[in-house]
């Protein structure tokens, strides 16, 4: 071996020894991090670590990966049914297009007399395409939104079945959020439930007032394995909504928080002092221990707690609800029903 190779062997043995050095002390560099907190800047000797940003905004980084996470179950739910027509279609030797006729167009049953009827009485006055027409014409129009209608609800039962028979398993996990429940809010259902139902709600609002008959659909179904613990989050501008939160708590120190807090969301109102007075008599409450208990500060912590915590987790409006940690923001989804047997599910393996 001459001189100069030598020297190359020996400088490159070298240089991997210093790399392996090198890479041996970055690691045992990230393991120790791993336990502690992020350094992203210094305020003089003072770290500020990532950790603390996070907390800051942990509702908005919840809003964002759930915003992820709905646009990739999206976008994986299309391919999956790209997949399954494509290999359906490959079965019955037929392109797609023959496929959607065959089980859709060709399935899908013809408008009825009165359903053509009924369209033209509902929608005579609103439907863009049938404005100016009349008799024969109107009815022809009519007949044809049924139809696409009927081919609509064809098609979505056709999807139905064909995920029904794949040999599907999603392993994309949706975000999930700890929301602090403190053990004087209300709930209804065993504390132990599968699933656990945080309402953030405003008494002033009316899509709260919307869901209420969904979640007493909900708790009905699922007497032994749902829990709903509801939460104050009275908004800036609905005036009378906080007042109206303290009264049902006053109403909780009597034993009645709960019937308070459907007559608040069932029966309509004003919500102002009168009002609420009002309210506690028809739920049969002692109205000196009530009236004393509304003109106090008594459960105005607790109020503000929810709106603090609430906004913590990213709720900004009303009603939010976090199931078992996943966020709805607005409204409970359609697939509720579907959703708490999956979740059910995910509880009994764990």
């Amino acid at each position: 071996m001459n001189a100069s190779r030598k020297l190359t062997l020996l400088l490159l043995a070298t240089v991997l020894s210093v790399s392996l050095a090198a890479a041996d002390h970055h690691g045992a560099a990230q393991e120790a991090a791993a336990d502690e907190p992020e350094v992203v800047a210094y305020l003089g000797d003072q770290p500020i670590s990532l950790e603390e940003i996070d907390k800051l905004i942990a509702g908005d980084l919840m809003k964002l990966r759930q915003q992820k996470f709905d646009l990739r179950n999206e976008a994986l739910n299309t391919l999956v049914l790209e997949k399954l027509l494509d290999a359906e279609a490959a079965r019955r030797k037929m392109n797609l297009a023959e496929l959607m006729v065959a089980e859709v167009e060709d399935k899908a049953p013809a408008p009825s007399a009165e359903q053509v009827e009924m369209y033209l009485r509902k929608y005579g006055d609103r439907d863009p395409l049938l404005k100016g027409k009349e008799g024969a014409e109107a009815e022809r129009m009519a007949k044809i939104q049924v139809g696409n209608q009927l081919i609509e609800e064809r098609r979505d039962e056709f999807v139905r079945e064909i995920m029904a028979k794949a040999d599907l398993n999603i392993m994309l996990e949706p975000p999930r959020i700890d929301v602090r429940v403190p053990g004087y809010e209300p709930s209804l259902g065993p504390d132990d439930a599968a699933v656990t139902i945080v309402e953030f709600s405003d008494y002033q609002c009316p899509y709260c007032k919307r869901a209420q008959p969904s979640l007493d659909k909900l708790l009905a179904e699922f007497p032994d394995d749902v829990r709903l613990v509801y939460r104050d989050f009275p908004l800036d501008f609905h005036n009378e909504a906080e007042g109206a939160a303290r009264a049902a708590r006053c109403a909780g120190d009597q034993n009645k928080y709960w019937e308070y807090h459907r007559h608040l969301l069932t029966e309509d109102g004003s919500l102002e002092r009168d009002d609420l007075m009002r309210r506690a008599e028809a739920v049969g409450l002692d109205m000196t221990a009530f009236t004393a208990c509304h003109d106090s500060d008594r459960h105005r912590d607790a109020v503000k707690a929810g709106l603090e915590d609430g906004a913590a987790v990213g709720v900004t409006g009303t009603p939010t609800f976090f199931i078992n940690g996943r966020m709805f923001l607005g409204a409970l989804p359609k697939d509720i029903g579907d959703l708490i047997r999956e979740e059910i599910e995910r509880a009994d393996k764990q």
